[in-house]
């Protein structure tokens, strides 16, 4: 890039959830909402579903484990958040569809105030 190229920063991504029974989840973060949609959904239900991986590495677990980038969902449970919005994304609708559970995922561009 040379000098008088600017790389320029997108505008912050959200994410916006609609649940089946109407109810919206839409946080300050992208990562927020994605937590709170993971802790709704329930993280005991997410954990048992053994094809839902990250880096090969279960979406929710337990205990903390290594990875640096694991938030605390819910008392004992921490779901692995290091991935782009749209990743996030992509990775509630897989949840919820193994779940059966109708949720529409939008991905919201923040305006740069």
């Amino acid at each position: 890039m040379s000098d008088n190229q600017k790389k320029t920063k997108s505008a912050p991504k959200l994410l916006k959830v609609t649940l089946g029974d109407g109810s919206v989840i839409q946080e300050k973060t992208a990562t927020e909402t994605y937590v709170e949609a993971i802790r709704l959904l329930g993280p005991l239900e997410i954990s048992k579903i053994k094809e839902i991986k990250v880096e090969g590495l279960p979406l929710v677990v337990a205990n903390k484990d290594y990875r640096m980038q694991l938030s605390s969902v819910d008392e004992g449970w921490y779901v692995a958040t290091h991935m782009a919005t749209d990743a996030k994304k992509r990775m509630l609708e897989k949840v919820a569809k193994a779940l059966g559970e109708n949720i529409q995922v939008e991905i919201i561009l923040q305006d740069k105030a």
